[in-house]
């Protein structure tokens, strides 16, 4: 990303040797086809829990490090979301205790599920069922977004991403398009793009078609091998 070009020219490497080629992601993966939600049978062998009634599913999915957010957002975002939203988080690492720690102090094991690791069956059928992919990493020195691979993945599927307006992450979300843009460290922007998404599910339904459609033709392997070349 143009963010890791900067650190390394921060760090002494000469500007005219650095040259950013972005990521890409795998399509044959991946199907952009739209399904309801939610649909615990939408894929044949995957197995996630079932959806409450009438929920509005936030996913993430990434490494359980302090700077992805994820114990900040469960801490300061969700509390301020109406009961219909739930959050979903796939994947495991050091920060999982905490996150663990934070769901059950504000009481919100019936909204917060953490799926720990999960076959690529029940990934991909995590990305259809979700409303919206969520990315709200902090700052932390020393340990920054390289880039955010799974945007994309959750950007094939059709799902489009709510972000930290941060470090790598900058260089996958175009605001409008396949995502949005949130203050990082902000609460109540989080919350408050989120709550309309909520009240108004027709404009993440645009943007569904909108995401699968910018990324399957901006973030191609093709392409990435053509910029190395």
């Amino acid at each position: 990303s143009e963010a890791t070009g900067e650190e390394l020219i921060a760090r002494g490497l000469p500007a005219d040797k650095v040259h950013v080629v972005p990521n890409a992601v795998d399509l044959d993966r991946f199907d952009d086809t739209p399904r309801p939600k939610p649909d615990p049978g939408s894929a044949a062998g995957a197995d996630l829990p079932p959806l409450p009634a009438n929920a509005f599913l936030i996913v993430a999915v990434g490494r359980q490090v302090r700077r992805k957010g994820f114990a900040w957002f469960i801490d300061h975002v969700m509390p301020r979301l109406p009961e219909r939203v739930v959050f979903w988080l796939a994947g495991d690492g050091p920060e999982r205790p905490t996150i663990e720690a934070t769901i059950k102090r504000q009481g919100l094991s019936h909204r917060v599920r953490c799926l720990g690791k999960i076959s690529e069956v029940n990934l991909i059928e995590l990305y259809h069922r979700g409303d919206l992919f969520i990315m709200p990493n902090i700052v932390v020195p020393g340990d920054m977004e390289g880039f955010g691979i799974v945007m994309l993945e959750a950007g094939a599927c059709g799902l489009p991403t709510l972000a930290a307006d941060l470090e790598g992450i900058r260089d996958v979300i175009t605001e409008g398009v396949n995502g949005w843009f949130a203050p990082s460290g902000d609460a109540e922007a989080f919350a408050s793009r989120i709550e309309s998404f909520v009240a108004d599910p027709s404009s993440l339904s645009d943007a569904s078609r909108r995401t699968a459609e910018y990324v399957r033709t901006t973030f191609t392997w093709a392409q990435t091998a053509e910029r190395y070349l």
